[in-house]
């Protein structure tokens, strides 16, 4: 149950990051990958087994490849002028950031 929590955080703060950062839909999709990637991992892990753990364990670089293609494609797949204005995201993120950390 723990880690289906922390696999849960991971995509949920993939997500935010991709909105926040205004990544194109094709992100999702591969974020969705992901997902399913790590549900697979949870449900079909034997905790009992030291080597079906580590095949499990070693099976991550599949879902850091599908997360790398996905913000690939999701910069590659903007419109220019989108991508212009995702460029604008960061510096007001630190701004509201700034100003919310500066309040008592």
């Amino acid at each position: 149950m723990v880690l289906a929590g922390f696999g849960a955080l991971s995509i949920g703060s993939l997500a935010a990051a991709g909105t926040a950062v205004g990544l194109h839909p094709a992100f999702y999709g591969a974020l969705l990958g992901g997902a399913a990637h790590l549900g697979w991992q949870l449900s079909t892990v034997n905790l009992g087994s030291p080597a079906d753990c580590l095949r499990k364990f070693q099976s991550n670089h599949q879902f850091g490849l599908l997360i790398f293609l996905g913000i690939v494609a999701g910069k590659l797949l903007l419109p220019q002028e989108e991508e212009d204005e995702s460029r604008e995201v960061q510096p007001r993120l630190i701004d509201m950031l700034r100003v919310q950390l500066d309040q008592p």
